[in-house]
């Protein structure tokens, strides 16, 4: 058995794989029509025959368009399903999506073996989709009636351990409350922010790391940055703090050492921050003054505590 990606396979094989098994090339998912012969795709080889395929698509995480085996029980999906898990994790794609329908107990089963997890349950899915693909049959496995979608989801999140703490960019992890905390009523830059604009900018952001004593899993939070980017041309660092009692160990080293390592951040053109006085935190990264500051320009709004609106523009 081998795994290889779509690009090292003839076309026509899998065309001819997809029509076999599928009926098309096309699928829809969630309203979302896909030509599985033009996205990214690990094949399952046995004997020079595709035995097995698994496509899916990038789009900030990942989604698992199909995954198809033509025997049951070999191991070939799993081995499918590893082979893109790696290939996300090398990436640095921290989330990966797949949805099925109702009546798909044996798929439902599969993904949660491997540590996958229902996040929604988008009633009338599967009918909207039919809408697109009139072949997607009306009656599925066991007879149930093919009417919802299932959405699961696995996460890789990002993790670098120094002695007994952990830098991490799993948001599910963040105790939101204590960041609001600090920024609130520590920092320098966001003096009463409100937690809604925290948990906001939280959600809004690309990348959040956090840093941890012992396991992030227990959520005690003693450091904290986030990350604005598009991944390709700009980021914006801010926000980054280590809290008093946790500071003279390094860990300010270590987590933006761990923000500029990150597989989605290493070859950003341009990367900026500001700082009021940890210049020399940063300049062993290759962080520096502009120097030509005026290119840069910036609109800034005051905005009152009560949170109704900007008091003035400067």
């Amino acid at each position: 058995m081998r795994i290889v990606t779509n690009k090292e396979v003839p076309q026509e094989q899998l065309t001819a794989f997809l029509e076999r098994q599928w009926g098309s090339s096309q699928m829809v998912v969630s309203g979302k029509v896909f030509n599985c012969e033009q996205i990214d795709a690990f094949v399952g080889i046995v004997d020079d025959v595709i035995v097995g395929l698994l496509t899916y698509e990038l789009n900030g995480g990942a989604e698992i368009v199909s995954l198809d085996s033509v025997h049951e029980g070999n191991g070939m999906g799993t081995a499918l399903l590893q082979a893109l898990e790696d290939h996300l994790v090398h990436k640095g794609i921290e989330v990966v999506r797949v949805v099925t329908t109702n009546d798909n107990v044996h798929a439902i089963r599969f993904y949660q073996k491997r540590g996958y997890r229902m996040t929604a349950v988008v009633t009338g899915g599967a009918e909207q989709s039919r809408l697109l693909k009139p072949t997607i049959p009306m009656i599925g496995n066991d007879g149930i009636r093919i009417r919802d979608e299932i959405v699961m989801e696995k996460h890789f999140p990002y993790e670098i351990s120094e002695t007994n703490y952990t830098v991490s960019t799993n948001k599910n992890d963040l105790p939101i409350p204590a960041i609001h905390d600090f920024l609130c009523n520590h920092s320098d830059w966001s003096k009463g922010i409100t937690f809604q604009d925290v948990f906001i900018s939280i959600q809004q952001s690309r990348l959040c790391f956090g840093v941890f004593k012992g396991s992030p899993s227990e959520r005690n939070l003693v450091g904290f940055a986030r990350v604005v980017t598009d991944e390709t041309t700009f980021a914006y660092l801010c926000d980054v703090f280590i809290v008093a009692e946790a500071r003279g160990q390094g860990l300010g080293k270590h987590l933006v050492q761990a923000v500029m390592l990150h597989p989605r951040l290493r070859n950003i053109r341009r990367t900026l921050l500001m700082t009021a006085d940890a210049h020399e935190l940063y300049r062993p990264f290759g962080f520096e003054e502009p120097k030509q500051l005026q290119l840069y320009m910036e609109r800034v709004i005051e905005t009152s505590l009560d949170g109704f609106g900007p008091t003035r523009v400067k």
